[in-house]
């Protein structure tokens, strides 16, 4: 954490393969169902696999089936094996070469995840989660124009998918494109109403807009969706608490409802009065460089944000420079520090919250 996070839809392929046989019959079933217990489901395709009566075409689709329940099972160098299999078997397989890209872009192998996504594009030009999941991993590397040009076009070809809206409005959002951000949340939620991470991102808009009011709200519905999460807890108290409304009883009641002791509980403790600046400082220290700095730059930020509503200006600019300092420039707080840097320099102190 943190991270926004990324909603990543994968094709499932499940045309049945007809063979004779009771017990083919039930094995072939579990290798094509949805939901069930994962390793009944890789029973089921390694026993169809392994019958010896499948054409390559069937026998390209029980190895894709059965790498979709090793992704699940988060085993993705096993799941890639089996795409390979179900891609040397049937080399225009577009859904192996998606589901493939899917267990490399886990594995962070972004470049081999998009060459794989490339080519389930060829295969099938109107493939509309391909060019979304590819657009997520341009969006990873850091390549937003790119992602959005393939936002757009997942869109265009399912407008009625709203995580192909919310993904677009996190490129946006990370171009500090905010209106346009904005108005893509708007779409994901008119789409699904329940869609809680929209409601999220949205509120990290709104607030880096000044609109606290509206983040405030946000924050709300979210946190009703997750009300064990420390963020929303931090960024319902601090939305809150710059609307101008009376914020800490509600923090008080909300960190009841969160494990304190793990990251970043220590903020919410500091914001309880239970912790010192210092205590907290050192407990964002962690012997991994990059989780070290992940944490330093989250610290710096919520103690920016603390002094900013307890008036002190001077340090509350110090701090979320610090925070910037991190370069950790893909989390949300790392972007609220520059907004609200850049707030304060551009305000009188007549003018604070």
């Amino acid at each position: 954490m943190h991270v926004p996070s990324i909603l990543l839809l994968i094709a499932l392929l499940g045309a049945p393969a007809t063979l004779a046989g009771q017990a083919s019959n039930e094995n072939l079933a579990r290798c094509n169902a949805e939901g069930i217990d994962l390793d009944l489901k890789i029973a089921g395709c390694t026993a169809v696999i392994q019958s010896g009566q499948l054409n390559d075409t069937n026998l390209s689709i029980a190895f894709n089936n059965r790498g979709i329940a090793y992704y699940n099972k988060k085993d993705y160098d096993r799941a890639i094996q089996d795409y390979d299999q179900a891609i040397r078997l049937n080399p225009s397989f577009a859904d192996a070469f998606n589901n493939r890209g899917n267990a490399y872009y886990y594995k962070k192998d972004y470049d081999r995840a998009i060459q794989d996504y490339t080519e389930a594009i060829r295969l099938n030009p109107s493939f509309a989660l391909a060019f979304n999941n590819r657009g997520n991993a341009y969006r990873d590397k850091q390549d937003d124009d790119r992602a959005i040009q393939d936002y757009d076009q997942a869109i265009r070809l399912n407008p009625s998918d709203a995580g192909m809206f919310y993904n677009r409005g996190n490129a946006y959002r990370d171009k500090q494109d905010y209106d346009r951000a904005i108005q893509d949340y708007d779409q994901a939620i008119r789409l699904n109403p329940s869609f809680a991470d929209a409601f999220n991102n949205r509120g990290y808009t709104y607030f880096y807009l000044d609109k606290f009011a509206a983040a405030q709200s946000d924050f709300t519905t979210a946190f009703a969706a997750s009300p064990a999460d420390a963020y929303l807890v931090l960024w319902l108290y601090l939305s809150t608490a710059r609307a101008g409304l009376s914020a800490r009883a509600g923090l008080e009641a909300n960190a009841a409802q969160v494990k304190l002791a793990d990251w970043p509980g220590p903020v919410v403790q500091t914001y309880l009065g239970k912790m010192t600046t210092a205590q907290l400082l050192s407990a964002a220290a962690n012997p991994d460089a990059q989780k070290d700095r992940e944490q330093h730059c989250e610290a710096y930020f919520y103690l920016g944000e603390q002094a900013l509503i307890a008036g002190r200006r001077t340090e509350a600019k110090r701090l979320f420079q610090q925070s910037i300092d991190t370069g950790v420039t893909s989390f949300v707080e790392y972007a609220g520090a520059q907004s609200e840097l850049k707030r304060l320099q551009a305000t009188p102190a007549a003018g604070s919250h």
